[in-house]
């Protein structure tokens, strides 16, 4: 056996011991990917749905938030695409779309794009990872996703809560006023 060889089969062996996507090609590719152990969250509130939270952000508005008018629509597209389940504590909610398919849906150039994400990541809204080339993947089970190189929103979901008192401030606020 050549030593580059043997080499091959004892990083085969050692990423088969961890939690790690079943296929090499992806483990080698990915240089950080988003694992359940730190990309999970605790979940909405009870009875607070993925359509609670999107109202949320559409009332906050860019204002609310602090963020751009192209971020604010960036996380609404965001959280549109992930799915209900994605919500359940201890799960994973992340996104993986390729940075030119959003831009193409929301009409937006992958500049814009690039730039709201970095906004949001420095907001405390999103999470980014992604491979080795920027790219982005995933793998689901059924509908959980088993792990993810992408958008993570669970910085999001961990902030519901002092988001929904910010909005309803700002509901008192004017009330007050009128």
């Amino acid at each position: 056996m050549q030593p580059f060889t043997a080499v091959m089969v004892i990083a085969v062996e050692l990423l088969r011991s961890f939690t790690a996507p079943p296929n090499l090609a992806q483990a080698c590719y990915l240089r950080e990917v988003s694992y359940e152990h730190d990309a999970a969250h605790q979940g909405l509130p009870a009875g607070v749905r993925k359509t609670d939270l999107l109202a949320l952000i559409e009332n906050l508005g860019k204002h609310g938030l602090g963020v751009s008018s192209a971020a604010a629509r960036l996380l609404r597209h965001y959280v549109w695409r992930s799915r209900d389940a994605d919500y359940q504590p201890g799960r994973i909610c992340a996104v993986w779309d390729r940075v030119s398919h959003s831009a193409e849906q929301l009409d937006l150039s992958t500049r814009s794009i690039n730039e709201a994400e970095r906004e949001l990541e420095s907001h405390g809204l999103i999470r980014r990872t992604t491979g080795n080339n920027g790219a982005r993947v995933g793998q689901r089970a059924g509908e959980v996703i088993r792990w993810a190189a992408g958008v993570n929103l669970a910085p999001l979901i961990a902030r519901y809560s002092a988001l929904k008192v910010a909005w309803e401030a700002r509901c008192l606020h004017q009330q007050a006023g009128a």
